[in-house]
């Protein structure tokens, strides 16, 4: 088996296990600190659209839960980009706006709450857990106490040595996590062995195993190269860009000069030349 972070189907397979359910609303009261009963009751998994716009792209969760008091939903994100911070943040909105209901009198809206399971650091302060609610950003007054971002840093679980892992109770956030990425230095079936839960979780995670056709994890080594050559390619785009920008900048200026230098009146510079008054003025006083 591979090593790394654990692939979004295998990620959404486990996570949406009527069998595994218990797990799940572990992982919620113990996040949200909430009492164990009172999150299983009436939890169900519902249809992860957010939005019936069919050209938006991202429109469907990973896993969607709600119960009598709140919505949940769970995202995993094997590398830090842009468009992933971006669809997950639609996520919160789009799920407390799918709640008002055009003629109702009163819409009482439940929290919603974005559960981000990340295989990175998103604020690279070493932490590893996040949470984030909209705020006023001198006083720090919580704007809506409905939307709540949570981001779990896979990452912080990578550098625990096995006994700091180890030495932590059975129902841990940490060792509940854990299994979203496979280390090395873990045989999981030995770990978890006398935690009747964990232990369901990780005989699941063997089936799926044998079934898929494709990797259960992600090879951690592999998709750090895959990022890097991206990283590399938009780099070298950007500097290309930037090299382009320059010469086309460099040209434009060396036309508007040899204008100035034939007599032609300010407007016309600008005109043919498409530079501003300032660079007009820059490039006189400099003859």
């Amino acid at each position: 088996m591979l090593y790394g972070f654990i692939n979004d189907r295998a990620a959404k397979l486990l996570i949406t296990d009527k069998k595994l359910r218990e797990y799940v609303c572990l992982i919620i009261s113990k996040l949200l600190k909430l009492n164990y009963n009172y999150v299983k009751n009436n939890l169900e998994l519902v249809h992860n659209g957010v939005n019936e716009n069919q050209n938006i792209k991202g429109r469907d969760t990973d896993a969607l839960f709600k119960n009598d008091y709140s919505v949940i939903n769970f995202e995993f994100n094997n590398e830090y980009q842009s468009e992933y911070i971006a669809k997950n943040n639609m996520y919160v909105f789009h799920l407390c706006l799918r709640q008002l209901k055009p003629g109702e009198k009163e819409n009482k809206i439940k929290p919603v709450y974005q559960i981000n399971i990340n295989n990175y650091d998103i604020y690279k302060k070493g932490e590893f857990i996040y949470k984030t609610q909209l705020c006023e950003t001198t006083y720090h007054c919580v704007r809506d106490n409905n939307l709540v971002i949570y981001d779990i840093n896979m990452d912080f679980l990578k550098k625990l040595s096995y006994n700091e892992i180890d030495g932590m109770p059975s129902d841990s956030l940490e060792k509940l996590f854990l299994v979203f990425y496979n280390r090395k230095d873990i045989n999981y079936e030995q770990f978890y062995n006398g935690n009747p839960l964990m232990e369901r979780v990780v005989k699941r995670l063997e089936e799926m195993w044998k079934d898929f056709d494709d990797m259960l994890y992600y090879d951690a080594e592999e998709l750090r190269k895959q990022v890097d050559d991206r990283l590399r390619k938009e780099r070298d785009a950007e500097i290309e860009k930037e090299v382009t920008q320059k010469v086309t900048s460099e040209v434009t200026n060396a036309i508007a000069l040899k204008m100035i230098k034939d007599g032609l009146s300010k407007e016309q510079v600008i005109n043919y030349s498409q530079i501003s008054d300032e660079e007009y003025e820059t490039l006189k006083n400099g003859l």
